[in-house]
């Protein structure tokens, strides 16, 4: 079951801090979290659901590259090309470059807005996909849910336990993926596609067709992911490895070698 995954207290705040400063209703997303549950009690009947104890087992000790959707991903890819990865995760849309570029994704957190194609996609390839519960997006948990042969699920509802779902571990899809990485004892993360300074990717959102400035409440959320991924990354120092797109005070020096390191523009 998915109740051995716990967040630091810490974290829980920053999510209803974050959920507050955007004006995102608690009710809505209570609701959304009721209706993912819901579904995911379907999979464990159907003997889909994976749990806690499966994605920490894929996770724990191993090296683990993180990708979000930032328009850097194709050359921090590149930068890493050549390094040992044992387990990819895809921050929701960031799985179909991922697809590309090393033929399979192992877990892909998001809340399917990214696109669908490409999580099923690299669903159908074997990947576990972390479905994330928010207000706005029940349509599309009931649509994809369904249809994924191993999910799992997550939400935002304060307060809200269920041995089907994860407990709340972050606010948007890339710092949620560092948090599973984290919580579930990687020995080593690196990351890709986690420039917060850099323009979204086109694999972000469905309807972009080029990278582009992140737009007013994108870039509030890229600084909420920001924070929450250096706090998260602080506290795995000893084990970890990270892209340097991650503020220096956050990262341990001489980090990734492949990535040593691709200019910033």
């Amino acid at each position: 079951m998915s109740t051995s995954l716990s967040a630091p207290p810490w974290l829980l705040e920053v999510i209803d801090a974050a959920r507050a400063s955007l004006g995102y209703s608690v009710a809505d997303d209570c609701f959304a979290a009721a209706e993912l549950e819901r579904l995911l009690w379907e999979a464990m009947l159907e003997g889909r659901l994976a749990g806690a104890g499966e994605l920490c087992g894929m996770l724990r000790g191993r090296r683990v590259l993180v990708a979000g959707a930032a328009s850097s991903l194709p050359a921090d890819l590149e930068a890493a090309e050549g390094l040992r990865v044992d387990v990819v995760v895809a921050a929701d849309g960031a799985a179909g470059p991922l697809l590309e570029f090393y033929g399979r994704v192992d877990i892909v957190v998001g809340d399917l807005d990214g696109g669908l194609s490409a999580v099923l996609r690299a669903a159908e390839e074997g990947a576990v996909v972390v479905v994330h519960a928010h207000g706005d997006n029940v349509p599309l948990i009931r649509l994809a849910v369904p249809m994924l042969e191993r999910v799992a699920g997550t939400h935002q509802c304060p307060g809200r336990r269920s041995p089907a779902a994860l407990p709340p571990i972050g606010f948007t899809d890339g710092d949620k993926a560092v948090a599973l990485a984290v919580l579930c004892g990687a020995g080593e993360i690196l990351l890709a596609g986690m420039d917060f300074d850099a323009p979204v990717g086109p694999w972000s959102k469905p309807w972009l067709e080029a990278a582009t400035p992140p737009w007013p409440e994108k870039r509030r959320k890229l600084g909420i992911a920001r924070r929450i991924v250096e706090l998260l990354l602080a506290a795995h120092q000893p084990r970890r490895r990270s892209h340097p797109h991650i503020p220096a005070h956050a990262r341990e020096p001489g980090s990734l070698e492949a990535a040593r390191a691709r200019p910033r523009g």
